[in-house]
Parts: structure tokens; C-alpha cells; sequence
């Protein structure tokens, strides 16, 4: 799924119970790692250690780590508790008992998750970064996550971070008026909402 050198494999395994001693680990996550997941492995490391590329301040390293499930998917509390628990940007490929695969990456600031980049299921699929920085190597890789993700110009990670959280702001928002559209009885108060939502629509097209 993921194309890079050898140079930056590691593929170190990684004891679920190395997470248990984390202030924030309850039963209820304890019950998740050991119920839907089945084995952690550190994969791969990208860096200008691993990699001929520039470093970059804020990305100086970038993880991967391959989750093996023992169920369909995984709780989103369980990747939260894991990106918490390691200060640097990690790649999670999910792969199912079907052998289906899904990469989430997180944008955050320290230890706080700003959003997340996923990828839908699929059998088959390729993720392989490019760029001269660490920086770039970043943005290579939310924009196989997220096509609308801009990678040309001048842009930066943290500008299409901020759009990536915008869609999604704005597309809950269309849902919400859709919804409430289809229910009002009242012509006059329909056409007020479609117009509300249509202003989203196309502000949703800027991005």
C-alpha cells in the first residue's frame, strides 16, 4: 500500500500494553485494543534520516504504523489515544481480517488532533509520497488521502488543513438544511433555506 525505500522500513512491533500506562487509557479503551486489535507494527520511518530530503521544523519525522483488526474497522478513540501518545505526525494503515486497507493520517499541533485525513476501504491501493521536504513529503501524503487537497503553488499543510476542516464545517451544515428543507411545510420558509444552503454550496466550491 505504501511505496517508499528500504531505507526507511523498520517494521518493529509495537506491544499493545506499551499504550496501557497512558493517563488517558480507561477500561473502555483497554477493551477496544484488546477486543478489535490483533498486532501493532512500526513499518516504516520517513525522515532525513531514512530519506535525501530537507527538514522541516515543524514535520521532522513521520510514522507508520500498520494495524492488523481483528474486527471491520476501528474506534476512532483508539487512533486518538495512540497519535496523543507519539509528538509527531504517524500514518495508520488499517487492514482488516478481509485484508481491505484504510490510511488515516491526523493533523495536529503538539498533542492536540486538529483533523483527520482517511482514505476509504479498499483491496488494492497506493500511497507513495513525493516531494524534496518533509514538508512536502507531509502534504504528498494527505493529498492521496483527500483529493481535493491542493499540492500545486504555494500552499501549505497547515492552509489545507484549515480548508479540509472548512468542508467538512460547511458539508455537515448543507446536510443539516437538506434535512430541514425536506421537513418544512411552509413554501416561503423552503425557498429561505434552499437559498442559505445554495451560499454554502458555492462557498464549498472555493475550496
Amino acid at each position: 500500500m505504501i511505496e517508499l525505500p528500504a531505507s526507511t522500513i523498520v517494521n518493529r512491533f509495537v506491544p499493545k500494553e506499551s499504550f496501557y500506562k497512558h493517563a488517558a487509557f480507561t477500561p473502555k479503551l483497554r477493551e477496544i485494543f484488546t477486543d478489535e486489535i490483533e498486532k501493532i507494527t512500526w513499518t516504516h520511518k520517513i525522515s532525513p534520516a531514512t530519506l535525501p530530503v530537507e527538514s522541516s521544523p515543524d514535520y521532522p519525522e513521520i510514522d507508520i504504523f500498520h494495524i492488523k483488526l481483528k474486527t471491520s474497522d476501528l474506534n476512532q478513540k483508539a487512533i486518538e489515544l495512540i497519535d496523543k501518545n507519539i509528538p509527531r505526525p504517524v500514518l495508520f494503515i488499517l487492514e482488516r481480517p478481509t485484508g481491505y486497507k484504510k490510511a488515516i493520517i491526523a493533523a495536529k499541533s503538539g498533542k492536540t488532533i486538529n483533523h483527520h485525513f482517511a482514505s476509504d476501504w479498499a483491496k488494492e491501493q497506493k500511497i507513495a509520497p513525493t516531494g524534496r521536504t518533509m514538508k512536502a513529503l507531509y502534504l504528498s501524503i494527505i493529498s492521496h488521502l483527500d483529493e481535493k487537497v491542493n499540492i500545486q503553488g504555494e500552499t501549505t499543510p497547515e492552509k489545507e488543513i484549515e480548508n479540509a476542516k472548512l468542508r467538512k464545517e460547511l458539508e455537515a451544515k448543507i446536510a443539516k438544511l437538506t434535512t430541514e428543507i425536506a421537513k418544512e411545510p411552509a413554501i416561503n420558509k423552503r425557498q429561505s433555506l434552499a437559498k442559505k444552503r445554495h451560499e454554502l454550496e458555492q462557498k464549498l466550491q472555493t475550496l
